[in-house]
């Protein structure tokens, strides 16, 4: 080959290179400006929801002090020891009327003398006078000895001497814990028995799950129920009870101090009214995900003149386009503002 032909052969091919490298240089640039052009969309991120916050301390869930009663005479005996767990309706303990056992006595003395005293007398007084007697006797039984049982199943506790102790005969507890905290009055319409809370323990910051089994329609008065929320600035505080599965209960005893959290009843992501649109007689919006629009369908209900409550198809932390009013397309790539975000 010539060194002409040669010349022109390079050229050809040099031709070729540069034009194929500016094709791709055009359309590369014309990507980079596509992709750089991406629609601003104003995007709105659902916020979770503002928490219930109550803070306690947890208690026996039942626990109960016998006192002396002197209506009902004096402890004669206790048929339980220290520690022992009993049932409910166990008897624990009993009271001895000295005074109704003397009378009895001598109820049944007078009876026992009535035929003799009576005899060559009218019958029927006899016979009434032998009915009142007996009336006594049996009004007079009950009231000899009382028997005091356990109104629920637990473990006894006695003091030391406690047949002699004039102020705590024994105790009775159930060894299951329960929450007790109280809430403000902001707050009091917010819970509700069946609800799911959280507890984070001071002494660990372990969290632990519990259930709302009751709240409370009258105040915690300040220092009554010894709660730190009790006498919170000049608000009433409710008490809330919450009931702790026995295997979250390790570790945790009567007298810790924990915090709780709740999302309140009935709360619901809520979005602006202009993110919602009509797509053949079903409300949609623009969900956001990974800065491309995706039709989804939601149910609602009004919240107030701006905001609505999304009962199905949205959660909490997930972003919507804020204005629906705009044209849009399934998949769609956007630039979110974020100084509408």
């Amino acid at each position: 080959m010539t060194k002409k032909k040669k010349l022109l052969v390079f050229g050809v091919v040099a031709f070729f290179i540069i034009w194929i490298g500016a094709l791709f240089w055009a359309n590369h640039s014309k990507e980079s400006r596509s992709d750089s052009a991406d629609r601003k969309v104003a995007v709105y991120t659902i916020p979770d929801p503002q928490k219930v916050f109550g803070e306690g301390r947890f208690q026996y869930q039942n626990e109960v002090s016998f006192t002396p009663d002197a209506s009902k005479g004096t402890v004669n005996k206790i048929h339980v020891q220290n520690g022992q767990k009993v049932d409910k309706g166990q008897l624990l303990f009993d009271y001895k009327n000295e005074q109704a056992i003397q009378q009895y006595q001598e109820l049944e003395k007078e009876l026992a003398a009535l035929p003799a005293a009576a005899e060559g007398g009218d019958p029927a007084q006899q016979q009434e006078q032998s009915y009142a007697i007996n009336r006594q006797l049996a009004d007079l039984k009950g009231e000899r000895y009382k028997n005091v049982t356990a109104p629920f199943a637990g473990v006894v506790a006695i003091p030391a001497h406690s047949e002699g102790n004039t102020e705590v005969i024994m105790r009775l507890v159930d060894p299951k814990l329960r929450f007790v905290a109280s809430i403000g009055e902001r707050d009091r319409l917010k819970v509700e028995p069946g609800q799911q809370v959280l507890i984070t323990l001071y002494s660990d910051n372990r969290e632990i799950e519990g259930k709302i089994t009751f709240v409370g329609n009258e105040p915690v008065a300040a220092g009554g129920e010894d709660l730190a929320a009790a006498a919170q600035n000049t608000l009433s505080a409710y008490p809330v009870h919450v009931e702790i599965e026995a295997e979250q209960q390790a570790g945790v005893y009567p007298g810790f101090h924990a915090q709780m959290e709740a999302t309140p009843a009935g709360e619901a992501p809520r979005i602006p009214k202009t993110a919602v649109f009509d797509s053949d007689g079903q409300a949609c919006v623009w969900k956001v995900v990974n800065d491309k629009i995706h039709k989804t369908q939601i149910t609602y209900s009004r919240w107030n003149d701006k905001y609505l409550n999304v009962l199905s198809g949205l959660e909490y932390g997930e972003r919507i386009v804020r204005q629906a009013d705009g044209e849009f397309k399934e998949g769609e790539k956007i630039a979110a503002d974020s100084a509408e975000d």
